[in-house]
């Protein structure tokens, strides 16, 4: 399964999901996207930069999303709900720090829009996106990590069949707060 589009940049569908890097014309659906999940991600992210909701911020971003993910270094996608509409922004799936060598891991992080919580869409777009990292970047370990009392984080990992490795103290600073984080992995075996 080739999941890369014309410019070899990742595409992954689902039935009701895209997942992809945005492009200059999805930037306003990018902003709108974390103008109206502000208050809800706060108490689980860390804080942005000044200039975060700027489209001259993401412009660079998103280059350097790209340039990550054909370095070989991360994959940062959006996920894109399919709708009659056509395609609306309503989260994220990172897979960052990405080791080759003997380790072949990564870091992965999450998020979603407080509307679309508790519809599985999350659950969706991560087995998908794992699937990839899995199968076609051949990785062999995905690490996540989740503050102790964020039960839905803890719920969907476990789902996923992510095993809890231990406890890191200060682990993050969220909202201005060294935060506690549980320490999760799910491992590959075929690779």
């Amino acid at each position: 399964m080739n999941s890369l589009n014309q410019d070899g940049l990742p595409e992954l569908e689902s039935l009701r999901l895209l997942l992809k890097i945005p492009m200059e014309d999805d930037i306003d659906q990018v902003i709108a996207f974390f103008d109206r999940n502000k208050d809800f991600l706060k108490s689980t992210s860390p804080t942005p930069a000044i200039d975060f909701n700027t489209r001259s911020y993401w412009e660079s971003t998103l280059s350097d999303n790209r340039i990550g993910f054909r370095g070989g270094r991360s994959v940062k996608l959006f996920i894109f709900y399919k709708t009659k509409q056509g395609l609306a922004i309503i989260g994220e799936v990172n897979f960052s720090q990405i080791f080759r060598g003997v380790f072949l891991a990564c870091k992965l992080g999450y998020k979603i829009d407080r509307e679309y919580q508790g519809k599985g869409l999350m659950k969706e777009a991560l087995q998908r996106s794992i699937q990839f990292c899995f199968e076609e970047l051949k990785l062999h370990r995905i690490e996540a990590n989740y503050m102790p009392n964020n039960d839905r984080s803890a719920g969907i990992l476990h789902s996923l069949g992510f095993t809890i490795e231990g406890k890191a103290k200060n682990y993050l600073k969220i909202n201005g707060k060294w935060e506690d984080h549980i320490l999760t992995s799910l491992c590959n075996d075929l690779v």
